[in-house]
């Protein structure tokens, strides 16, 4: 079936984090700089911490051609914001 997000695959981890698992190198996920191992904080400036991966995964998909602001930590250490688009897979 097809629909849409931002081309990347996530998973909830035992520490309660939602790390990126596969962000697709031909996705808006990755072309904004997401990539395998990051974890996402918030989504359009709303905390994810405590929300489980169903509610978290329906914060950032979005309808095609909308975006979604991301913030994430890569290696523990450094935060970057992320503004990625939506397209239909």
């Amino acid at each position: 079936g097809k629909f849409d997000g931002i081309g990347a695959v996530c998973r909830k981890n035992d520490d309660g984090t939602v790390e990126i698992m596969d962000a697709y190198e031909d996705a808006p996920a990755y072309a904004a700089g997401l990539r395998n191992g990051d974890i996402i904080t918030t989504v359009d400036g709303t905390d994810i911490t405590g929300l489980d991966l169903t509610s978290t995964v329906a914060l950032i998909k979005g309808d095609k051609g909308t975006s979604v602001h991301l913030d994430a930590i890569r290696d523990e250490t450094a935060f970057f914001a992320l503004k990625t688009f939506i397209n239909t897979y």
